[in-house]
């Protein structure tokens, strides 16, 4: 005897989740773009070896400049150490000097 798969009451309520995921990771996205093009503008010329260019708060937490968005991933380790939370839909990037 075979079971009978359950359908959902309201398929297109289940769809949500899902819609919500690909939104926020799209707002991530679109605020990391921002923040490194943020980052690039304000870093200073000169940098130390290890590409670090020294305008920021976390930029002790730069590690490795040589592949894309090292601001982001420093900011990431910064707020990981400092239970941090950024706000994806505050643009305003300054408070993190």
């Amino acid at each position: 005897m075979s079971k009978a798969k359950q359908l959902p009451l309201c398929p297109e309520l289940e769809q949500i989740p899902d819609e919500k995921k690909k939104a926020d990771r799209r707002k991530k996205e679109k605020w990391q773009k921002a923040f490194q093009a943020y980052s690039d503008k304000k870093a200073q010329d000169d940098t130390t070896p290890s590409g670090k260019c020294g305008y920021m708060d976390f930029c002790d937490y730069c590690t490795d400049n040589s592949y894309g968005r090292p601001c982001v991933r420093a900011f990431n380790e910064w707020a990981r150490a400092n239970h941090i939370q950024a706000d994806y839909d505050d643009f305003d990037f300054s408070k993190y000097i």
